[in-house]
């Protein structure tokens, strides 16, 4: 029996070159990578020291919307400087700092303006509502921001009336929660829809029952409008009614509280007015800006009207 013997095969000179080229070029290229990213490292590290000691320091500092105090007050007290780097500021903080310090700004907003400009945008607080208090009345901007407390009837300088705010308890200088204060997101939600309807004119807001709401125009006409429920379609109608319906000096209650129908109840609004009712009819949709018509409806409303301001009757004018 012949004997086997096992060889190996032996890896010729140039297989065993090309490998070794190859392993070479593996390492080589491992270090090239090493060293891309610790090059592009140091260029981080460099750009980022450079940004905050060098580059992007401030040059200038606009302040705009003040009205009630200097933009040097403003710029001190916010304690940001000339030569500071936009990098290193804390707007939040600074916004912060203006507000605690100047009871009398209702919001604050600092932006940097790269590469060297800094932006400081202030809304000076308007009194834009009133509300009673234990002694009288406390005062609120338009962003919730109390403004003065326990102020007579004959000290306040101008807003709207508004009956169910709960201020008690609160700070001058503190905030009425916008987001989750119930009464203050109702009293959002009517001035977005006066300002949608363009009705103007709006002298008190009752919000006290969130069911029966109410509106006082021109100290001479109250409007209710029940819920929230179709807030826009009623005012719109409201608005229609006054503008096309009624006399300039006529007093009384619009009830819009059920949409598509209006009830006028003539009368002094410090008294009850008149509750007899007679009916009238139109067609036009409310939302339009032309009076509510149809032939019929239209006279017939207007003669509701005139009959209800001399003889005390109440009108309605149905879609």
């Amino acid at each position: 029996m012949k004997e086997v013997k096992k060889t190996r095969s032996v890896p010729s000179r140039e297989a065993a070159r090309t490998a070794s080229g190859a392993r070479r070029r593996k390492r080589k290229k491992r270090s090239y990578t090493l060293y891309y990213l610790l090059l592009l490292f140091f260029v981080l590290i460099s750009g980022i020291t450079l940004s905050v000691t060098v580059f992007f320091n401030i040059e200038t500092i606009e302040v705009t919307g003040n009205k009630l105090h200097s933009s040097e007050e403003i710029i001190q007290q916010s304690g940001i400087e000339k030569g500071n780097n936009l990098f290193r500021i804390n707007p939040e903080k600074a916004e912060q700092s203006l507000l605690a310090a100047f009871g009398d700004i209702d919001s604050v907003t600092i932006s940097r303006k790269f590469p060297n400009s800094l932006t400081i945008a202030v809304t000076d607080a308007v009194e834009a509502y009133y509300t009673p208090d234990e002694t009288g009345y406390t005062v609120v901007s338009k962003n919730g921001r109390i403004l003065k407390q326990n102020v007579s009837k004959e000290q306040l300088s101008g807003g709207i009336e508004v009956k169910g705010l709960t201020v008690s308890n609160m700070k001058i200088g503190s905030y009425i929660d916008r987001e989750k204060d119930e009464k203050f997101v109702l009293l959002d939600k009517i001035n977005t829809a006066l300002a949608a309807a363009g009705l103007t004119g709006i002298t008190a807001v009752d919000i006290e029952n969130p069911v029966d709401l109410s509106l006082t125009y021109q100290n001479k006409l109250m409007i209710k409008l029940g819920s929230v429920s179709e807030l826009n379609y009623k005012l719109n109608f409201a608005k229609n009614i006054i503008e096309t319906k009624l006399d300039a000096a006529e007093t009384g209650v619009i009830d819009a509280s059920k949409a598509g129908t209006v009830h006028f109840i003539p009368g002094d609004l410090s008294s009850d007015p008149a509750s007899s009712e007679s009916t009238t009819s139109g067609t036009e949709p409310v939302g339009s800006s032309s009076a509510v018509s149809g032939e019929s409806g239209v006279s017939s409303a207007e003669s509701g009207m005139n009959t209800a301001s001399g003889g005390g009757v109440s009108s309605a004018v149905t879609e």
